[in-house]
């Protein structure tokens, strides 16, 4: 630069001054104000809930690249609608504030201008204006946008909270490029699951547990709940089924309206017909009217089948089920169940669909009331219902074999395919997952007055109890069976129903039942009309008779033993075991009660070694059935071991229990393997073995806890025993 030249520079971004005569290029730089820190993401509620697991695994899935991959951490929440997933999202907005330094920005799709061009492209517009982009300096392309935004991204630790995403460009776009950036979106694996291959990782929200249901119930209520009984408060929380939002509005409802009555308020909620309306804050601020705006966006094909699955009263179905519930078949109705999954209202499991969540159940029957015809949804019922009833019946035919029954289980499982291939163990576990919709079923029929239904559903329900034990389940369905068998005059029916159901009856200590119901059954066959269902009638009276009178019980499992004889049917040969192998029971439990306490009644003195002899041969019968019955070979064999414990022969008790278990555990039969894992575990306890016995009673406890049975406490007295 010459003598006479001098060059000033004053540093900007959008302004350039030169100056004339001896100054030659004098150039002004100003530099630009730094735009503000943005803090988009609105604040969270001030009365929260505790999803403490929920939050520590968006900061750990945030914190860095998952897996080690050179890409910003994308976590995304799904969910229910009204499970919470805007409220985790704004409560880790507001706790890591810190982390993110050059801000948090906020999109929510479902509020962009809908006359605008939306998508991606408006979206990036709004986050380049949020950083500092002049509307003028706006490249319009979305290629050229999304640019930007990488670059102007680059060097900034930002937190980018996404709502109402349906695509996975409406999040792929919007990922920051800096270090230590991360972003947080709403929406369902369906819709997003492209993003998969960016890294991202999903955290599905489940309902709240009723701890943290009543903490968000009563923080919501101002204080309105105080002094109310828990009882009363777990009814309203299992009314929302730990839904938060509608635990929000049952609260709002509660602390606007001074005069509310909770009693009443309480059985308006606990009546499933009452439940959804009464879930709201105003008549436009309901839960139904968040439930709608996903049924507004269905195609009509699939709102057509969400209300007929609405009808259905179990919230599981399967393929085949769904598409009788609208008269189509299987590859028609396949595409709108994906639809629905899509739009978060139902879940999937293999072949088994499911509501997300049981309110959403209610919403599909109230709007099935409201559009569709009486005669419509009467006959759809009595579709699915046959659709259900073959299906448990190629349940029971494959779990169960051939065995006693009084309806028609091959007429009834021609109406769809197989879905079992006839394998036992995956019947047996197609008939748990159902324990909860064929309970809800029997209970939907009973109360429309459809006996046929009733008491044939609640007999094929019998594979699913013989094998599983669920008492109160069993209980339940076996009454409604058999009062409704009664009411349609089959007298076979319910003879069969009453008799099975004094098993669980008498197993939860309601005897009186138990004596009722089998007292019922015996004189319904006692014109011996039919040979075969007398003898199983007899044998379940005695095994009620064993609980009161055991002399009693083994005449009753002669006379039964005597009918299965006489019947000349071939499965008689297993009804002769059962009677066999019961009375062996009996006899085992006979002898006991003579040692202890001098009982002898006016027969001849009972001794173990009866009931070893008896049983040994009972479990041979089971062995050499034409259809030999390996679960029922294993429970004699378990009881055998039981009559050598008693005899003293504990070398003998340990063998038949470990055969007995291991077969028992082999055909998946938790009940009668946690029963002979106790007498193990108490045997290895009389041999001096404790940590055997501990390891066999540890597992028995577990066993029985999961099947609720009461029996757990003895397994737990055990261990306790142990020391």
């Amino acid at each position: 630069m010459g003598d006479n030249e001098i060059r000033n520079e004053l540093h900007g971004v959008r302004n350039a001054v030169q100056a004339g005569g001896d100054v030659q290029s004098v150039t002004f730089h100003q530099e630009a104000p730094r735009p503000p820190v943005p803090s988009e993401v609105p604040a969270p509620a001030p009365h929260w809930y505790d999803r403490e697991s929920e939050q520590q695994w968006l900061h750990q899935n945030t914190s860095a690249p998952v897996g080690g991959a050179p890409a910003t951490p994308i976590c995304l929440l799904e969910g229910v609608r009204g499970i919470g997933k805007t409220a985790l999202a704004q409560r880790f907005a507001a706790a890591a504030g810190d982390r993110f330094g050059d801000g948090r920005l906020y999109v929510d799709y479902g509020s962009l201008d809908p006359d605008g061009p939306g998508g991606p492209n408006e979206a990036l517009a709004h986050l380049l204006a949020s950083l500092g982009v002049h509307k003028e300096d706006m490249p319009a392309r979305l290629h050229d946008r999304a640019a930007l935004f990488r670059t102007s991204t680059s060097n900034r630790r930002l937190l980018v909270v996404i709502e109402g995403a349906t695509q996975a460009a409406q999040v792929r776009e919007l990922v920051p490029q800096g270090p230590g950036s991360a972003v947080v979106a709403v929406g369902s694996r369906e819709r997003l699951g492209e993003l998969a291959l960016a890294h991202a990782e999903w955290l599905t929200l489940r309902p709240l547990g009723t701890g943290d249901a009543a903490d968000l119930l009563a923080g919501h209520s101002g204080g309105r709940l105080a002094g109310t009984a828990p009882e009363d408060i777990a009814r309203l929380v299992a009314a929302c089924g730990g839904l938060p939002l509608a635990l929000i509005l049952v609260a709002g409802r509660i602390k606007a309206e001074p005069a509310v009555d909770l009693a009443a308020l309480t059985t308006e909620l606990g009546d499933e017909q009452r439940r959804l309306k009464a879930i709201s804050f105003t008549e436009d601020y309901t839960l139904a009217s968040v439930f709608d705006l996903a049924y507004a966006g269905l195609s009509p094909a699939a709102a057509s089948l969400y209300r007929a699955l609405g009808r259905w009263p179990g919230r599981g179905f399967d393929t085949d089920l769904a598409a009788a519930a609208c008269r189509a078949d299987a590859p028609t109705v396949a595409p709108l169940l994906d639809e629905l999954r899509r739009a978060e209202l139902l879940t999937t499991t293999g072949d088994i669909h499911r509501f997300a969540h049981d309110l959403i159940r209610l919403h599909a029957a109230a709007l099935s009331e409201q559009h569709d015809s009486e005669a419509l949804r009467a006959s759809s019922l009595r579709d699915c219902l046959d659709s259900y009833q073959a299906l448990l019946a190629h349940a029971d035919l494959a779990a169960m074999g051939a065995r006693l029954r009084t309806i028609p289980a091959e007429e009834y499982a021609a109406r769809r395919p197989d879905p079992f291939g006839g394998d036992r163990a995956t019947a047996l576990g197609r008939l748990r997952a159902e324990r909860a919709t064929l309970l809800a079923v029997v209970r939907a029929a009973d109360a429309r007055g459809l006996d046929a239904y009733t008491s044939s559903l609640a007999e094929l329900g019998g594979a699913l109890y013989l094998n599983q034990r669920y008492l109160a389940d069993w209980a339940e369905t076996g009454t409604r069976g058999a009062d409704a068998a009664a009411r349609l005059g089959d007298t076979a029916r319910e003879a069969r129903l009453r008799s099975l159901t004094a098993r669980p009856l008498t197993d939860l200590g309601r005897t009186e039942e138990a004596r009722a119901m089998v007292e019922r059954a015996v004189g319904l066959v006692r014109d011996g009309s039919d040979l075969l269902l007398a003898a199983s009638v007899h044998e379940f009276h005695g095994r009620y008779l064993d609980t009161v009178d055991r002399r009693a019980a083994l005449a009753a499992y002669a006379r039964s033993l005597d009918l299965n004889e006489r019947s000349g049917d071939p499965m008689a040969v297993r009804g002769a075991a059962l009677s066999r192998y019961f009375a062996g029971r009996t006899l085992l439990g006979l002898a006991a009660a003579e040692q202890s306490d001098g009982e002898d009644g006016d027969g001849a003195p009972a001794t173990f070694e009866d009931a070893v002899t008896e049983l040994a041969a009972a479990a041979a019968a089971f062995d050499t059935l034409p259809e030999p019955d390996p679960r029922m070979a294993a429970r004699a064999r378990g009881s055998l071991g039981d009559a050598y414990a008693a005899a003293g022969r504990l070398t003998d008790a340990v063998a038949a229990f470990t055969a007995a278990v291991g077969v028992l555990r082999k055909l998946d039969q938790p009940y009668y393997e946690a029963e002979n894992l106790a007498s193990l575990g108490a045997v290895y306890a009389r041999i001096g073995a404790p940590e055997q016995a501990r390891q066999h009673a540890t597992r028995a406890r577990d066993l029985f806890t999961e099947l609720a049975s009461p029996r757990a406490a003895e397994a737990a007295r055990l261990i306790e025993d142990l020391g």
